[in-house]
């Protein structure tokens, strides 16, 4: 049936076939998939990917086809992923269309998978039509894109020139966002009196890396990314946040996986530090088993890494970028908080999908619910704050304001409560959450003006 298929795709490309024909041999060959009916999975792996791989030289033109073949792939690779299949969505947005890409198709030789993008990832081209795939040559070159690039190839010369030539990369999107901040740590300042921003403005982007095998573009990592730039408020102003980092082990040759990897995420930092940015973020977080972060699936061989191995992966990456003078230096949470005075968790970083917003949200809210208890267990009216009573459950100060009760953790001083019971889980996960600082003299860096990112 697969052999009878491509023969029929060749066909179609030469004129020699109809689209009925075609049609009728790829929905047999779904239900066929589907059922299962051959006791060689790696048969039915190379059938299905001399499929695809014909279905790209021949240049399919209709999408209908297109979405078959890819249920025939879903169908051998996850069960569960043909049960959700999803189509294209086209949407025209002035004179460009606005590509929705809910499910991306890239194959080699061995494998297939599908890189599930971010809901909001969005492609803009000047001229491009759903009724085929997309090639890595109608991607947008940015400035970004091509130092990034620029860098991991030369790198990859020193050990293997044909390869350095295979490699791409592309920033498939960026977009201006707000994120908001959570209400409990909002309403924690305001009721003490002091402030915190309602929201934080950053430019987010999407960057992927191709691989060029057989002329098929085969992607296999990709990196979402934060930009904060000079008009956001603290204590976000100047800083870069690594939000997701994610990859398949499609890559050949496999010994040279970390250099790239390396070499991305070094020439990414030593980009932004022209740019004028002070610090990059990093949370040294691997997923959980049969999570996945911007791949919709995986190799089923392909291991996660440890915590504790993931996190020597990035120091590895950041001594390099040490030794080559691309940053001045980094350290953990707890480091940084104890060098930079930090006595308040408004001072902390507070970057949207991050770990510290929600916990932080959910300490103030716990705090509130303290005080709340307290006022009433003293005589206090229900739902009144600080109205009557004495002292609120180990959540007030003298003033009778909530939340601001001092601590004291191993020769650290906090000016309030909410920071100090964050102390626990900042000193338990110091060395996840890695500080990067781009420039020695952060005071003279402040006062020069960012570049625009061209």
């Amino acid at each position: 049936m697969a052999q009878r298929v491509m023969s029929q795709i060749t066909a179609l490309s030469a004129g020699r076939s109809s689209h009925r024909e075609l049609s009728k041999s790829l929905m047999k060959m779904e239900s066929w998939m589907c059922r299962g009916r051959s006791s060689s999975q790696s048969l039915m792996t190379t059938l299905t990917t001399r499929v695809m791989c014909r279905a790209v030289s021949a240049n399919v033109t209709n999408t209908k086809y297109v979405n078959c073949i890819t249920k025939i792939s879903r169908a051998h690779l996850y069960a569960r992923i043909a049960r959700n299949q999803r189509d294209w969505s086209e949407q025209r947005t002035n004179t460009h269309q606005r590509v929705s890409v809910d499910v991306s198709l890239f194959c080699d030789a061995k494998h297939i998978t599908y890189a599930h993008t971010h809901p909001s990832l969005h492609v803009f081209l000047p001229s491009f039509s759903l009724s085929r795939f997309v090639c890595i040559t109608e991607l947008k070159v940015t400035h970004l894109s091509q130092h990034l690039e620029s860098k991991v190839r030369a790198a990859l010369r020193m050990k293997d020139q044909a390869c350095a030539d295979t490699i791409y990369v592309r920033v498939v999107a960026v977009n201006a966002k707000k994120f908001e901040t959570k209400e409990g740590i909002k309403r924690y300042y305001e009721e003490n009196g002091e402030s915190f921003p309602e929201h934080f403005d950053y430019k987010s982007r999407a960057l992927f890396v191709f691989q060029k095998r057989d002329d098929v573009d085969v992607c296999f990592f990709g990196m979402h990314v934060q930009e904060y730039g000079d008009n956001c408020p603290e204590p976000n102003r100047r800083r870069a946040y690594i939000s997701y980092l994610d990859s398949v082990q499609f890559f050949e040759p496999a010994n040279f996986r970390t250099v790239v990897y390396h070499e991305l995420l070094i020439a990414y930092i030593a980009y932004v530090k022209k740019l004028g940015f002070l610090y990059t973020h990093i949370w040294a977080c691997p997923p959980s088993p049969g999570d996945d972060y911007m791949f919709h699936c995986h190799p089923e061989d392909q291991r996660v890494p440890t915590s504790k191995r993931l996190q020597q992966w990035y120091k590895d990456m950041l001594i390099k970028a040490k030794e080559r003078k691309e940053i001045f230096d980094f350290t953990d949470l707890l480091t940084y908080m104890k060098n930079n005075n930090i006595t308040k968790a408004r001072e902390l970083p507070y970057f949207d999908g991050d770990f510290w917003p929600n916990q932080l949200d959910e300490l103030a809210k716990e705090i509130d619910k303290e005080a709340t208890n307290g006022d009433v267990a003293t005589g206090g009216k229900k739902g009144k704050k600080g109205k009557k009573g004495g002292t609120k459950k180990g959540a007030t100060k003298k003033g009778g304001k909530k939340g601001g009760k001092k601590g004291k953790h191993k020769g650290m001083e906090f000016d309030e409560e909410l920071i100090s019971r964050a102390y626990g889980d900042i000193e338990k996960h110091k060395d996840v959450f890695f500080v990067v600082q781009l420039d020695k003299d952060i005071k003279k860096s402040l006062a020069t003006p960012m570049r625009s990112d061209p």
